[in-house]
């Protein structure tokens, strides 16, 4: 079976997973999912971002959804930009914890989070949201300590771009004016995408 196979199955549970807990009145559970995807961060890289999280999966439909009828949205590049996004988005996150814990408001800070990466995507490309998520952004900070990560190796690139443009996080990179192509590790989100669409084999998943 294919990793892209494994992955759909993977989302399927978690997402089915994530709704079971949602109609039970129990979501807050999932902020243990949370914090099993920093620890596991720690070795296998952001695979709770490609492989578990109901946000990416939501958002992977959203996006086969604009491909299938050729709907465009706006592409966000700027880091500054991108940043400001982050810095908000995470002061936001905190403050509602604080509201919660302080004041005793009823906040479903998961459900908040995901209806808002839903409406974002209306307008913005996948790769925004990935880039300004809370949860992401601390992963893609412990996962600098991972051993296992996306690579591509040099000897076998054939400088197609195939994975580039495949990659649904833009995390793959020209190295200036070489055919090397590289990957943004702390960015990645572990989805395989890039090595199903590479011709000549160059991508692995590796320590």
């Amino acid at each position: 079976m294919s990793n892209s196979k494994k992955r759909t199955i993977s989302q399927i549970l978690f997402i089915g997973l994530f709704f079971f807990l949602l109609f039970r009145g129990n979501l807050q559970i999932w902020v243990a999912f949370w914090a099993l995807g920093i620890v596991v961060s720690l070795i296998f890289d952001r695979v709770y971002c490609g492989w578990a999280c109901p946000m990416g999966t939501l958002l992977r439909f959203q996006s086969w959804i604009y491909d299938k009828f050729n709907l465009t949205r706006e592409k966000v590049s700027s880091r500054l930009i991108l940043n400001s996004f982050r810095v908000i988005l995470i002061l936001g996150f905190l403050a509602g914890m604080i509201a919660v814990r302080r004041f005793g408001y009823r906040l479903n800070i998961i459900l908040i989070l995901v209806v808002g990466a839903l409406v974002i995507s209306l307008f913005f490309e996948e790769s925004f949201w990935h880039r300004i998520c809370p949860h992401g952004t601390v992963l893609s900070i412990s996962n600098k300590f991972s051993k296992y990560r996306m690579e591509i190796s040099e000897d076998d690139c054939t400088d197609c771009g195939l994975c580039e443009q495949a990659c649904p996080n833009n995390t793959i990179y020209q190295v200036g004016d070489s055919k090397v192509r590289e990957i943004d590790s702390k960015e990645c989100l572990v989805c395989f995408e890039c090595q199903k669409a590479c011709p000549a084999d160059a991508i692995s998943y590796q320590s």
